[in-house]
């Protein structure tokens, strides 16, 4: 499609490869067997190797396809991660993870714009205490309460980097739950993102909720397969207005419990109860909002990055006009 007309293929192939950052290999049976991508892999490594092309990123498609297969290079073998990746969904994730990665050390700015966090500090030395905690069993759900908008997110996704639980150009599955969700909307919500393509050909409403609760996990446990968590906008849902958690949620966390894995990262609206903090599956947090000092904090670091070079007068102007 964007080769131009009249041109030689190999000729557009190399000049694509040349002035690209990132070069992706779908490694199937019929990719493996092409010559043409075999002279690709060929030009991609001797453009890597000259600084030219910043990475390459192999994803075996072909479920019939071993990562030790004779046709892959050797080179390639040894010095790349190459997974099994079925689902076009998560194979994009992956990809635009690699692009993010890529564009935050091409460009500093955005690094730098990604670092902005002011405040918490008490708070994030709380959570990397917990998570480093070995004497404890693992967290499988991260739950930080406040009301919206006190950026609930935002500190989920700064202190689980901080703590190198996710990758510093990781971004989060999301999913948001109202108040009138269910089960199945749980499920239907988690399988849109791309996940669990065995089960869309269920009516869920016909199973039980033993079987629907198996369904999540099945789903919840490939998830962990391939490093991903969930990140979830609880309106009532999973924490209830009561600050109990819901009987199916509940189970589903005892059945993870095996894979010691953090699947679920929740910001609730409402705060749970202290006894659910008994159980170290769960971590709660709460969070307020931000006061003057930290305000002030974040308003200046936010207007040096923008280089608006406010005087000292127009700080204090504009602070007084911000919230938490």
């Amino acid at each position: 499609i964007t080769f131009e007309a009249g041109m030689e293929p190999s000729e557009e192939i190399v000049k694509g490869l040349e002035s690209s950052s990132l070069f992706v290999l779908f490694l199937s049976n019929t990719a493996l067997d092409s010559e043409w991508v075999q002279q690709e892999i060929k030009l991609a490594k001797k453009l890597e190797d000259e600084g030219n092309l910043k990475r390459i990123f192999p994803i075996i498609i072909d479920k019939d396809i071993s990562y030790k297969d004779s046709r892959i290079p050797e080179w390639m073998q040894k010095t790349k991660n190459i997974q099994h990746i079925q689902s076009p969904k998560i194979a994009a994730r992956k990809i635009k993870e690699r692009l993010r990665e890529l564009s935050k050390s091409i460009h500093p700015d955005l690094k730098e714009r990604s670092e902005i966090f002011v405040g918490r500090n008490e708070k994030e030395k709380l959570v990397e205490s917990r998570l480093d905690d070995f004497n404890k069993d693992p967290v499988i759900a991260f739950i930080v309460s406040g009301l919206p908008s006190f950026g609930r997110k935002a500190f989920i996704n700064h202190v689980l980097k901080k703590a190198n639980v996710i990758k510093e150009y990781y971004s989060f599955l999301m999913i948001s739950l109202e108040h009138d969700n269910s089960i199945e909307d749980f499920i239907l919500k988690i399988m849109d993102l791309g996940f669990s393509s065995d089960y869309l050909v269920l009516d869920l409403l016909s199973k039980t909720i033993e079987e629907k609760i198996e369904i999540a996990v099945d789903i919840l446990k490939y998830l962990s397969i391939q490093n991903e968590r969930l990140l979830i906008e609880d309106m009532g849902v999973i924490v209830q207005p009561s600050g109990e958690i819901s009987t199916w949620f509940s189970t589903i966390i005892d059945k993870l419990k095996k894979t010691q894995y953090l699947n679920f990262c929740i910001a609730s609206k409402y705060k749970p109860h202290y006894k659910i903090q008994r159980d170290d599956a769960y971590f709660v947090q709460e969070i307020y909002e931000l006061n003057q000092e930290e305000r002030n904090g974040l308003l200046k670091r936010y207007s040096v990055f923008k280089d608006l070079n406010l005087a000292r007068e127009d700080l204090q102007f504009f602070s007084e006009l911000l919230t938490g």
